[in-house]
């Protein structure tokens, strides 16, 4: 079995020559995330990341199709709070996402960042209620 362990951003690519839009739009969000701060890693294999921004925040985005296809792009985006996940998406682009995740990372509300991915969200948004908001 295989270890899991993140690996942080940078880290080896195929060839330039060997890049298909797919490598060449992850590759554009991790420089994104990392020129932002956030020091993007991958965990398991590509097209599975995690970000970390400050105040307890989080987001990860999850490709969804079969590995290498540059004919449909989907990505499972997850925006997490200190109290847990609370916002989900499908997005049909990682470029419109990683707006959305910026914004999130760096303290804006559920709804603005939400608002980054508009015109590209496939499925959702699903927004959870933080647990502190469910006190009586």
């Amino acid at each position: 079995m295989t270890e899991s362990r993140p690996v942080y951003w940078p880290f080896p690519v195929i060839p330039l020559d060997q890049q298909n839009p797919w490598h060449q739009q992850q590759i554009r969000f991790l420089e994104t995330a990392f020129t932002n701060g956030f020091h993007p890693c991958k965990h398991y294999m590509d097209g599975e990341y995690y970000l970390v921004g400050g105040e307890g925040r989080s987001a990860w985005a999850l490709y969804r199709g079969r590995v290498g296809n540059t004919l449909v792009s989907r990505w499972e985006i997850w925006l997490n709070g200190p109290d847990g996940r609370t916002a989900t998406l499908w997005v049909d682009e990682l470029d419109a996402a990683s707006e959305a995740m910026t914004l999130w990372l760096r303290g804006g509300e559920v709804g603005e960042s939400l608002a980054k991915a508009e015109g590209h969200i496939i499925r959702g948004p699903s927004v959870n209620q933080p647990a502190s908001a469910n006190v009586e």
